[in-house]
């Protein structure tokens, strides 16, 4: 119960503070063919992280620069990408709210990418948060509670198999 009316209030913190609205409308099409700097949030497992690779090598291979964002117990599954930038989080990054603490808002506000992916299937207030913090054009994640408020492009999430549903972000990617 508690928990449930923390994250109602985080949802509300977080709509007021970092919520930036969009006046003009977006040309999806060419804003991906000519993004070159990702931002990619990735999930809370190691599994969920090693199907969601694909996406990255993907980018990859169409020249993009990235940043992996993850937690720091999971950097050793980003080792492969050498040219990639990698930023980590602990616990002690959020706060009671699970929203994330001031300095580290402060850092990634500063930062700038043409896109921001975030690769949680789940609701999770601490990275929806993050994909709104960050400067960007185009916000993408999965279809989750209140995500329509985060993300400007919404993929259905339509599996539990998490192979699936990066294999199906893939595809929605490559349509652009």
């Amino acid at each position: 119960m508690l928990e449930k009316l923390r994250i109602k209030l985080a949802h509300r913190i977080a709509r007021k503070k970092f919520l930036k609205p969009i006046n003009t409308p977006i040309n999806f099409n060419q804003e991906i063919k000519i993004s070159k700097n990702y931002f990619l949030i990735l999930p809370q497992t190691e599994e969920e992280i090693f199907y969601s690779l694909i996406i990255a090598d993907y980018l990859l291979t169409k020249d993009k620069n990235i940043t992996f964002f993850l937690p720091y117990q999971f950097r050793h599954t980003v080792g492969k990408y050498e040219n990639a930038t990698v930023i980590s989080f602990h616990e002690q990054s959020k706060t009671k709210l699970f929203l994330p603490n001031k300095n580290f808002r402060n850092k990634l506000s500063e930062m700038h990418f043409d896109i921001v992916i975030d690769f949680n299937r789940d609701e999770d207030i601490f990275m929806s948060s993050l994909a709104n913090i960050v400067n960007s054009i185009i916000r993408i994640g999965f279809k989750k509670n209140n995500s329509e408020l985060y993300y400007n492009l919404l993929v259905e999430n339509t599996s539990n198999d998490p192979k699936t549903c990066f294999n199906n972000l893939l595809n929605a990617i490559k349509m652009f």
